[in-house]
Parts: C-alpha cells; structure tokens; sequence
C-alpha cells in the first residue's frame, strides 16, 4: 500500500469518527432539549375516572355512596373543566370536610373568604385531589380578585397532577399579570400557548391578547405605574390597606415624581439647546419686524391684560376643576391628596427656580 493511500484511508476513517461524534452530540442535545420543553395535556376520561375511584376506595366509602357516584360517571363526553367539576363534586360527596368548603366557595361576592389551604395539606387525601382541589380553589380565589392569595395555591400546585393544565396556566397568568409579575406571566403565558394541548379558544385569544399588552409595557413607564394604581385600588376595594397596599402607593408616588423630573430635564435641555445654538433666520434685524404701516411700535404692553393663569399646577380654573373631578372619579382620595402634593411641590420648585434666576 502506498503512502498517499494510507493517509487517504485515513483521513477518510478519521472524518466519519468526526462525523459519527458531532451527530452522537446533536441528538443528545436534541433530546435533552425535549426532554426540557414538557408538552401538558388535560387528562382522559378513562384516566380521571379511574383515578378518582381509587381515591374513593381509599376513603373507605360506603358502597351506596360508591353506587351514586358511578352512576354520575356514566357520560364520557365532558371537557375537561366539566370533568374537574364532576371530580370536585364526587369529593365532596365523600368527604364532609371538602362539601362544607366547596359550599362556602359559591358565594362570590360574601365579605367571607373561605380558607382551603388546611384543607390542601391534608397528606392522607393524596396528591390527585391536593392538585385539584388547589385548581379549584386557586380559580376560585383569582375570581374574587385575591391575586396574592391565589398565587401561593397554584405554586403549591403539582401541575402534571390536574386534569385541565390549560385551566391552571390561564389563571396563573392572569394572577401574575394583575400582580404586574412581568417576566413570570409571559413564561406562564407561552407555556399556554405552546407546550398545552387542547386550550378552549377562547383562553387562546385572551392569552394572546395579555402576552401582547404586558411585553409592550417598559419599566418605570406610564404603563406600570398604570398596573400599580389599578392593583392599589383593588387591594382597598378588599379592604386589604395594610403595608403592602402602602408600599405599592409609595411605588407609585416615586415613579410619577421620577418621570415628571425626566420630562422637567428634557424640557431644560430642549429650551437651553434651542435658545443658544440657533442661528436667526430670515431678517438679521428684528426690530424692523415691529414696524406697522411705516410707523415703529413703541414696545409698551398694557400690564390691565397680563392675569395670573391657575394655581392648581400651572392650570386654568377650569381645566383645575375638570382634573380634580376626573381624579376624584377615578381614583380613591389619597391619590387627589398625592397629585395636590406633587403640584404643591412642583410650585415651590419653579418659585425657587425664577428666584435663583433673578
């Protein structure tokens, strides 16, 4: 054999190792990124009904119990956020703690909250109805706008448990979104939208449309201060005005100050660089602008016209009267109190300002 046809063979049988090595990679990665990106599914008929007997043979329920509820298992057309009702109400039929609970629960709008969590710990129901029952409840909770409370039972909830997952990632996002959560509602929300099957349209589009309204929303904007107003509002609405609901209005209040000096800055340097670096156009001596029919204009002004215009802000009375009307409506009266401040403040400034200036 020569030599050229050694190093040819060579070459050759050192390139397929090569190539045989990057394709043995490739898949590996492939796989392990599948292997990340779980795809959920809602669970079957067969599966939650199967499931959900075994829970009540577990509980040692009474056989005219057991008839009654397999009778209720008969249709097997539901979807699955009527499936999750069906399993719900069998719990409650066999559990008296659970059917008192799940009663309390109906009552959207009573001052009372029931609590569930006591309920979701308990080991010895297993982890199919401590998952389900927390779906129930979390939705519950996200209805009655209780947003942080209902964040704590979904992260408590194992997902790959449920039987609707489109259900769990739908409210989970709208919690994160009213929570201005930003980062964590868009994940929740192309979780949704890309790694669960069988999302009713109507979650799809809402999903949509809220992945859309808070990725275009920056940081420190009009945007979030408007999500904090709103989540402050709320929370007072519930009677819940204690530190946090403080916090947030703190939040508030520094992030309308900072904005109002970045719009007060860009002013200055707008005004400085167009007062300063400009050229004047057109005719080089101005004072022949005054004249009228051959005559010069003597440059006085009649002081009788010059009045002193608002004192809300630099407003109008009228244009005062119409945002304090608009504030009063829309907002709760701490944040007319703050706007008052603010403005109050704002005066001082430009007063001390022309003071310095003079």
């Amino acid at each position: 054999m020569s030599s050229m046809n050694y190093f040819t063979q060579l070459n050759c049988s050192t390139a397929r190792e090569i190539c045989l090595s990057i394709v043995a990679i490739v898949s590996v990665c492939c796989s392990t990124s599948m292997a990340e990106e779980t795809v959920y599914t809602p669970m079957k008929y067969e599966v939650v009904k199967a499931k959900t007997m075994e829970w009540v043979e577990n509980q040692k329920t009474d056989s005219k119990v057991v008839e009654s509820i397999e009778k209720k298992w008969g249709n097997d057309s539901r979807s699955p956020e009527e499936l999750l009702e069906l399993v719900v109400e069998t719990f409650q039929q066999v559990d008296l703690d659970t059917k008192r609970f799940v009663e309390r629960c109906v009552y959207q709008r009573s001052p009372f909250i029931p609590q569930g969590n006591a309920l979701l710990e308990r080991e010895e129901m297993g982890e199919f109805y401590r998952a389900n029952m927390g779906l129930f409840y979390g939705c519950y909770l996200s209805r009655r706008k209780l947003y942080d409370d209902a964040l704590v039972v979904f992260k408590k909830t194992d997902v790959k448990q449920v039987i609707d997952p489109s259900l769990y990632f739908f409210y989970l996002a709208i919690c994160q979104q009213k929570l201005f959560l930003k980062k964590e509602s868009i994940e929740t929300l192309e979780q949704l939208l890309e790694n669960t099957e069988q999302v009713p349209e109507s979650y799809l589009n809402v999903a949509r449309l809220m992945k859309y309204e808070i990725a275009k929303i920056k940081e420190k904007s009009i945007g979030e201060i408007s999500h904090k107003m709103g989540d402050s509002r709320r929370r007072l609405d519930l009677g819940h005005g204690g530190p946090k609901a403080q916090t947030i209005q703190k939040e508030i209040i520094a992030l309308l100050d900072e904005l109002i000096k970045k719009k007060e800055e860009q002013s200055k340097s707008s005004s400085s660089s167009s007062g300063s670096g400009g050229k004047l156009s057109g005719n080089s001596k101005p004072a022949e602008e005054s004249r009228i029919k051959g005559r010069v204009a003597p440059g006085n002004v009649d002081e009788k016209k010059l009045i002193k215009q608002g004192g809300w802000g630099g407003l109008p009375p009228k244009e005062e009267a119409k945002a304090k009307s608009m504030i009063n409506r829309q907002f709760p009266a701490h944040y007319r109190q703050a706007v008052e401040k603010y403005f109050r403040k704002l005066a001082t400034r430009k007063a001390a300002t022309k003071k310095n200036e003079n």
